[in-house]
């Protein structure tokens, strides 16, 4: 997403809806994106996992356990969201029967009818049972969307609420990234008098679509032409975990949508916000973030988009180190700068197979979305007539034969935006994704 004018990125959609400005981030002195950048800035470092003077001590050594991995949080969070019965402290009580009880005599064929009869009536009222309850679960539907501020913002009633809900459900969308607000360069939050108005909505979203997953967006300009970076400020990563938490406990949404940008690869300190933010909304909050695509992979068989420095991605291990501090990642497959659909659909697959090769090899059950575009032209970035939910569902569906088995991790598709996509792009993804 667009934060102010952020240098070294490509040029990224709006996260507004189009009644704001074109930038979302729209302080009085931002000004429109012009071309993108060709490499992230020199300073980046390369990725390590961690600072020898911050690595934990290797007490294997010592016979002790090694603690305070995101390996280890990850487990912890999987087994406390899951836990096991406890095995009662006491021994299971024996009742003594007496031995010489007269019983009634009951004539065999009779006994043997009844219990016939008293089993068929069992495995029936099962069956009714579990029938009814199967039908009554109310499954989540599988793809996300990003959901604007003339919904979160504005007064809706009911009955508004009920109509966006049912074409929700009718598109197969369960996950809402509905947008809160952005971090500005004066260390404001954005738009803070709407927050009351943003709880409404919670309220009223949540009544009529209870099995939704609703995240609350969460904007952190990394850093513009004015501004060096800052992730590295821990009185930012504490703020944006204030703001986290109030989001799950005093807002009610069920999730954090954390969107940093830029993020190159290897930046610890977009691992120090996530650690922040995890810390803040404890282990069972849902955090999922926005993850930039690998704008120009080394693989030499990828077409590499012509305005992106080489070799400008996530290694995998990075890769993994993120997804081991999140519970979902939203992969924006986007503002590629490509010319050609065959060569954007190419493009796409490669990251589906990248991101879910290097998930898929952790084990864990974080999740991957892959984030399409919708969204009207911005040059040199984005033209729709290369980039469209055709050309992307295509790539993607090459991308997960790519990843075989790893293909699992990847849960659904992430349309940007809701304010953005008109009837026809509907009807295409569910032509195209929805109903294949």
């Amino acid at each position: 997403m667009d934060f102010e004018t952020p240098p070294p990125t490509p040029p990224i959609p709006p996260t507004e809806p189009p009644d704001e400005p074109f930038d979302p981030f729209d302080d009085p002195n931002d000004k429109p994106l012009s071309i993108p950048p060709l490499s992230p800035p020199d300073a980046q470092p390369k990725f390590t996992l961690a600072p020898e003077s911050n690595r934990e001590p290797d007490t294997e050594a010592e016979g002790r356990p090694k603690r305070g991995s995101a390996r280890d949080r990850y487990e912890r969070r999987k087994q406390q969201a899951s836990p096991t019965k406890a095995k009662s402290s006491s021994a299971r009580r024996q009742i003594n029967v007496p031995q010489n009880i007269n019983l009634p005599k009951i004539p065999g064929g009779s006994l043997t009818l009844i219990g016939i009869v008293a089993a068929v009536i069992f495995v029936v009222l099962v069956v009714y049972v579990l029938g009814r309850v199967r039908n009554n679960t109310l499954e989540t539907q599988p793809n996300a969307v990003w959901l604007g501020t003339e919904w979160t913002y504005d007064n809706h009633t009911d009955d508004q609420i009920a109509d966006l809900v049912k074409k929700m459900r009718d598109r197969h969308v369960g996950t809402i990234y509905a947008y809160v607000s952005y971090l500005q360069f004066n260390g404001t939050w954005r738009n803070e008098d709407k927050f009351d108005n943003i709880k409404t909505f919670v309220q009223q979203f949540k009544k009529a679509y209870p099995e939704a997953h609703l995240y609350g967006l969460v904007g952190v300009p990394a850093s513009d032409a004015a501004h060096p970076p800052r992730l590295m400020d821990v009185n930012l990563q504490q703020q944006v975990a204030d703001l986290s938490k109030r989001l799950t406990t005093e807002f009610a949404f069920e999730g954090i949508f954390l969107d940093a940008e830029p993020v190159w690869d290897g930046d610890q300190d977009f691992l120090a916000l996530l650690r922040a933010v995890r810390a803040a909304v404890g282990i069972k909050v849902p955090i999922s973030a926005a993850i930039p695509p690998d704008w120009s992979p080394s693989n030499p068989t990828i077409p590499v988009p012509p305005l992106i420095e080489p070799n400008t991605e996530w290694k995998k291990e990075y890769k993994q180190s993120v997804a081991l501090l999140v519970d979902q990642m939203a992969v924006m497959v986007f503002n590629s700068g490509l010319s050609s659909s065959a060569d954007y659909s190419q493009w796409v697959a490669y990251q589906v197979s990248a991101f879910a090769d290097a998930v898929g090899e952790l084990k864990t059950n974080t999740e991957l979305l892959i984030a399409i575009p919708t969204f009207d032209a911005a040059p040199p970035g984005h033209d729709p007539a290369i980039e469209n939910v055709d050309s992307a569902v295509e790539g993607i569906n090459v991308g997960l034969q790519q990843a075989g088995a790893n293909a699992s991790t990847v849960k659904g598709l992430a349309i940007y935006a809701d304010w953005t996509t008109d009837d026809t792009e509907w009807a295409d993804f569910q032509k195209v994704w929805v109903a294949k």
